[in-house]
């Protein structure tokens, strides 16, 4: 990574890029940090393109454009699929990019198997994001807090990654929260309990345990209290999605001892009984299809075609229709 800020502060660039891997928030800071650099004023030099408006000609136009001026046309390329679909003009395009041009594509999944990946790692930058580790977070969130000139012990740095499931999208959010409320400089355990969302992944076990047994009263209740706290409905989107795929993880291992399953499901030993007690209520299929219907949920919601709060709505709501359902 630090190749990648090196080439911005020399001002030296491959003319093609390729940011792939499962920390999307790591992705996405170093794609900022790009388009910061190359798009100023205007954006006459800037193009931007996804699965929906790829156009392989008019993106080859593009490249081969000269930028107005300015030394450099940036374009950029968002998951696109181009690992699972076939532009062998592209790939040749890609090839021989002009020096006035600047390609940076991302792609959250890649195969190094396919010509594309082969090219640009000859010609280009490869940079793959990927999930960090308990360590390499807690050394991240202190050096984040330390921005705001505040401390934070290693205990309470592990509790607070533990709180955000590891993500860094909201350990970025709960640390901005954190450090609006510290006012002696340094974060107490105290203050993570209270003002973290440590609260909002515990309702969200208790949801998930609701829903599992189609308890309607509890789940409404627990899902008010996660509107009152005015939590954003992907982020509740995105837990649920996390519990339930640890639900199916647990599926044939349900014999193993405690730290043989936490660690391969990679969550805390302490919480290996409750996850059982919930995962044992559901069928692998069933789980199976809920994961389903939370991807395309995230996907009708990415492309626009319906409001995340309608679309927790109605999950939540099918789902315990569903439970009922069984329940009779």
């Amino acid at each position: 990574m630090q190749k990648l800020l090196q080439n911005i502060k020399d001002k030296k660039f491959y003319n093609v890029y390729l940011f792939y891997g499962e920390e999307t928030y790591l992705v996405n800071s170093y794609v900022k940090q790009f388009k910061n650099h190359f798009i100023k004023d205007n954006n006459i030099n800037y193009k931007e393109y996804n699965e929906q408006n790829f156009d392989e000609n008019l993106i080859i136009s593009d490249i081969n454009t000269a930028p107005f001026f300015s030394d450099y046309k940036f374009i950029y390329i968002k998951n696109a699929s181009l690992f699972s679909k076939k532009y062998e003009k592209f790939n040749l395009a890609i090839k021989d990019v002009p020096q006035t041009t600047i390609v940076l594509i991302s792609e959250t999944t890649i195969d190094k198997r396919k010509e594309l990946y082969k090219i640009i790692n000859k010609v280009g930058e490869v940079a793959e994001f990927k999930k960090a580790s308990a360590n390499e977070l807690s050394s991240w969130v202190k050096k984040h807090f330390a921005k705001y000139n505040i401390k934070i012990s290693d205990k309470d740095a592990y509790k607070l990654i533990y709180d955000c499931d590891n993500d860094m999208y909201y350990l970025h959010n709960e640390i901005m929260k954190l450090s609006s409320i510290v006012e002696d400089g340094v974060i107490s355990s105290e203050e993570i309990n209270k003002y973290s969302s440590g609260i909002i992944k515990d309702k969200i076990f208790d949801m998930l345990d609701a829903l599992s047994t189609g308890d309607i009263n509890k789940t409404l209740n627990i899902y008010k209290d996660l509107i009152a706290l005015r939590e954003p409905a992907m982020k509740i989107l995105s837990l649920l999605y996390r519990h339930y795929n640890i639900l199916i993880q647990l599926k044939g291992i349900e014999n193993k001892s405690k730290g043989e399953i936490a660690s391969n499901v990679k969550i805390p030993p302490f919480t290996v009984d409750k996850y059982l007690s919930i995962s044992r209520k559901y069928s692998h299929s069933q789980l199976k299809n809920i994961l389903n219907d939370l991807l395309e949920i995230d996907e009708k919601i990415k492309m626009g075609r319906i409001v995340d709060s309608i679309a927790l709505d109605t999950f939540i709501m099918s789902n315990l229709a569903k439970e009922k359902k069984l329940a009779g």
